[in-house]
């Protein structure tokens, strides 16, 4: 319709077109915006997603190449601190670094996390994350590959999608 609107600036009628088109575009978009709540400013965005992650989360299971694997009796744990964070498994520290959101969207946050300790020290994984509510879901591709584009594994991505349930406080 914008197309037509602007292809008719150059007469009288496509004048007047122009003019109702304006009038009641902003009108459509004032309705929409009332039932949708607009998008938060990504810095504050960032901040409340840190926050939502920051306590201990105990492993659920994981699925890797479209396979589950669930095996929540083993301890594996992971403990966010502001923008630090500890992986134990079996109750000792397997490793440790920072992270930084960049991003926050409809479905996941986008996450960089740095190793600073452990055997991948000195490394750089982008992972996406999804919180519901107490329950985390923590996706990322093989180091060096493109993170993932969605909260799922799938075969032939080689993308792993771990689960985790926050613990009770």
């Amino acid at each position: 319709m914008t197309r037509y609107v602007l292809s008719r600036l150059t007469s009288p009628s496509g004048a007047i077109l122009c003019s109702l088109a304006l009038a009641i575009v902003p009108r459509a978009s004032a309705q929409q915006s009332a039932q949708e709540p607009p998008p938060k400013p990504l810095p504050e965005a960032i901040a409340q997603e840190t926050q939502r992650m920051q306590g201990t989360w105990d492993f659920m299971g994981v699925e890797r190449g479209g396979l589950i694997n669930a095996d929540p009796t083993r301890r594996d744990y992971f403990v966010f601190q502001g923008s630090n964070w500890q992986r134990y498994a079996q109750d000792q520290l397997l490793a440790e670094g920072t992270f930084q959101i960049t991003d926050v969207g409809p479905s996941f946050a986008t996450t960089v996390f740095t190793t600073t300790a452990g055997p991948e020290r000195g490394t750089q994984r982008t992972a996406i994350l999804r919180i519901d509510n107490d329950r985390l879901q923590y996706c990322y591709a093989p180091l060096g590959a493109p993170p993932p584009t969605q909260v799922a594994s799938a075969p032939q991505f080689g993308v792993t999608n771990t689960i985790w349930q926050r613990k009770a406080r």
